[in-house]
């Protein structure tokens, strides 16, 4: 994420598989900074998925999510719109959804005349950008899970806190952009049961059976039987490191010797490359090698049977450290299985929660333990 040293509000993420889930940090870094009590979004297309991932991170940055207002502007051109985007975006609370030019397009077999094509999200406290403080995300990623996490995407987001530090030049643009997305708002059909069947049953089956969102990487971590939310999964599964914090761990090689395996939050096997979806109790996840000052070790995975993901570690004394337990311990994605460990104690592990916290990845199990990621 790149910050325009002119102006202290500018952003601008470039979102490729060494930088995943970028687009998504960039707009919760925004929303969370801005608090604000309406939304507004026009995008091109838009998956079930994409709108889950969307809302649910939304939700938790902004704690006037449920109250706020909430406007949509989403295209149907071509069918790649899913018609279940659609409908869960209508049940949303304060919420409206307009489709632009939709019984042309739906009368041209879905190949628009006049293609939408927008992709922003604005966000701003009161009734007008004039109220509070607020932000605009412009650039290429749909509503989807791919462009917000895995796509070649970038956006850039310009952020206010006070009106009054906003040059005059760029706030009468800003505020003639917005106006025109309210003024084809207005323009634009409030879809229908009836519309959104008619829609579902002329889209071509070649984009029903291969959107957007089918690739290998959004399946691993959007299953609807996984163990953590949708947020969380695309969190872990794009960020570069992972931290947590380890208390009690259990004397597996014998008494009075430390031991090496340490209990995860159920899920967390996301970020180590394996897949969401729930499995019975005490069952193998899978292998990745954890590189400790330089000697690597295989290391094992699995769901135990206190559903935790138990991971085991470089043997204390013999290629690992003294200890783990009481430490904070950090892995950093070296490749797509491989992972660098860090150990350090509380105190000299809160450089790693800060970046977590500033980027809304911090996290906490059921005992109160902490962990997080950040990229």
């Amino acid at each position: 994420m790149t910050q325009m040293k002119y102006d202290p509000y500018y952003r601008m993420a470039i979102q490729g598989p060494e930088n995943q889930g970028a687009i998504l940090r960039l707009m919760s870094n925004m929303v969370s900074r801005t608090e604000p009590t309406a939304f507004f979004g026009a995008f091109a297309y838009a998956t079930k998925r994409g709108v889950e991932l969307l809302c649910e991170t939304l939700e938790a940055v902004s704690p006037n999510w449920n109250s706020a207002s909430k406007i949509w502007i989403v295209s149907i051109d071509f069918g790649h719109t899913e018609p279940e985007a659609i409908t869960e975006l209508q049940g949303l609370p304060n919420s409206q959804v307009r489709i632009p030019y939709a019984s042309e397009v739906l009368r041209q077999r879905l190949r628009p005349k006049h293609t939408f094509h927008g992709k922003t999200l604005v966000c701003h406290q009161g009734d007008t950008l004039d109220d509070g403080k607020g932000g605009i995300l412009i650039g290429s990623a749909n509503m989807t899970m791919s462009g917000l996490c895995f796509g070649h995407e970038h956006v850039s987001a310009f952020t206010w806190i006070k009106r009054r530090r906003v040059p005059n030049s760029t706030w009468t643009t800003l505020d003639a952009s917005v106006q025109r997305l309210s003024e084809l708002f207005d323009a634009s059909e409030n879809p229908t049961r009836a519309f959104l069947r008619d829609y579902a049953a002329r889209r071509p089956k070649r984009i029903r059976d291969r959107s957007e969102d089918s690739s290998d990487e959004v399946t691993r971590i959007s299953s609807p039987n996984s163990e953590l939310s949708l947020r969380e999964n695309a969190h872990l599964a794009t960020a570069t490191h992972l931290w947590i914090d380890v208390n009690y761990v259990v004397q597996n090689r014998g008494r009075g010797r430390p031991g090496n395996q340490i209990d995860l939050q159920h899920g967390t096997r996301v970020f180590f490359g394996m897949s969401s979806v729930q499995v019975p109790r005490n069952t193998f996840l899978g292998e990745i090698t954890v590189v400790y000052r330089g000697q690597r070790t295989p290391c094992h995975m699995r769901f135990g049977n206190n559903q935790m993901d138990k991971l085991n570690l470089p043997v204390p004394e013999d290629g690992g450290p003294p200890e783990y337990e009481g430490k904070t311990l950090l892995f950093k994605r070296v490749s797509s299985d491989k992972f660098q460990l860090s150990v350090r104690s509380r105190a000299a592990a809160s450089r790693w929660k800060s970046k977590s916290r500033n980027q809304g990845t911090l996290f906490e199990m059921r005992s109160g333990r902490e962990y997080g990621v950040f990229s």
